[in-house]
């Protein structure tokens, strides 16, 4: 992969034929990795579990190519007493203390088998 090559996020849900064949292709080496993204991303997307982002890279003289995918759900940080966010919510005057606060979870991080460990010029 070459810094200037062309780089195409998009959600799962809006796909052409010719990319969800690449869906279909995909495999990072890691079987439950790969069903997640073939099976379940869709149907988590359509209940709103979590929403599944692809990346594309399209390079000169070649074809479209499915590098990886990242899958992101809601979560929640526990607040521990002693913990630097609890001072730091005292400081700006915070009325609420709250047990735990909202955050993004990475569900899911994968790569393309063939492109791991391999350098970007």
């Amino acid at each position: 992969m070459l810094l200037e090559d062309e780089v195409i996020f998009k959600k799962i849900s809006n796909i052409t034929p010719q990319e969800k064949a690449l869906v279909k292709a995909f495999s990072c080496g890691k079987d439950h990795i790969d069903s997640y993204l073939k099976n379940e991303a869709l149907e988590e997307i359509k209940y709103g579990i979590s929403k599944t982002f692809l990346m594309f890279i399209k390079q000169k003289n070649n074809p479209l190519f499915l590098l990886g995918f990242f899958s992101l759900t809601t979560d929640r940080v526990q607040i521990i007493r002693t913990s630097k966010l609890t001072n730091a919510l005292k400081i700006w005057g915070n009325p609420i203390m709250p047990q735990s606060i909202p955050a993004i979870r990475i569900h899911y991080f994968a790569i393309h088998k063939d492109k791991q460990r391999k350098k970007i010029r």
